[in-house]
């Protein structure tokens, strides 16, 4: 009888141990505290507040009308009910079947979007305006950057370039994939024919890694794979086979971009004479 007491004991420990180490994972991973907006005629500003810095990918979908921003790994304490605007349909939060978290808003108009994360506390700001219109000048002066702040210690501390987010934009023409940075980067190209699988290694570049799905299903980029090797970073876009593509570098902010051109916007062949 005392053994089997003791017994109970020890498996009702182990599983309140377990339970409690399973809360703890749970409640060190990122999480949505609150959201809150501020708006204009022409404007709407989203403020996400989070439980700590993560990384994020925003892109626009369905001739522009969709503006996405994905979360990985990031809990949802709040939702977008109280986003209302003239301009906007609908706004939601999304768990995706890959885990992640999206914030989905459908706009009625074309609107320009900036996404950013700023600290002490952080929040990811997301900024859209009317197409034409000046952006809007909101109360918080730290709320003014128009780009990513997200900067991780070991890149500081190596001298590494860091990514700082990850963009992808669903044009009538081609589908454009632009990676933020904090430095200009080098990089080199190779792509396989047969599979469609471009590859771009950006040397001495520090990135996040994880996979993000096509922004639309059916288009000429499928996926865009980030992984690390060494002190380099290895991103893999999975395109339609014997899609048209182009890599190249922009400055002020520093990017990288990778089009990926749509039949529509491909030459036609000149008639036979």
């Amino acid at each position: 009888m005392k053994q089997e007491m003791n017994r109970f004991w020890r498996i009702g420990a182990a599983a309140l141990l377990a339970t409690f180490l399973t809360s703890s994972v749970a409640l060190a991973a990122p999480a949505v505290k609150s959201v809150r907006t501020s708006q204009t005629k022409h404007t709407i500003r989203v403020v996400a507040d989070l439980t700590e810095k993560t990384m994020f990918d925003a892109y626009w979908q369905e001739n522009e009308n969709d503006y996405i921003v994905r979360l990985d790994g990031v809990g949802a304490g709040a939702s977008l009910a109280a986003v209302k605007h003239p301009l906007l349909t609908k706004a939601e939060v999304i768990r995706g079947m890959d885990g992640a978290l999206y914030f989905v808003f459908d706009m009625k108009e074309k609107m320009t979007a900036k996404t950013f994360i700023v600290n002490e506390p952080t929040r990811l700001v997301i900024d859209f305006t009317k197409e034409g219109e000046a952006p809007a000048v909101f109360a918080r002066p730290d709320e003014q950057k128009a780009e990513p702040t997200e900067v991780k210690s070991d890149a500081v501390q190596t001298g590494l370039v860091d990514v700082t987010n990850v963009r992808i934009h669903h044009a009538p023409d081609k589908v454009r994939t632009v990676f933020d940075m904090d430095a200009v980067a080098e990089y080199e190209t190779s792509y396989q024919s047969d599979t469609g699988m471009l590859t771009i290694r950006m040397k001495n570049v520090s990135a996040a890694e994880r996979t993000i799905p096509a922004p639309k299903a059916g288009d000429v980029l499928k996926r865009v794979e980030i992984v690390t090797a060494g002190n380099d970073t290895v991103v893999r876009v999975e395109l339609r086979r014997n899609t048209p593509y182009k890599v190249f570098r922009l400055t002020e902010p520093h990017r990288i971009v990778i089009d990926a051109l749509k039949e529509d916007a491909q030459p036609k062949a000149a008639p036979k004479a």
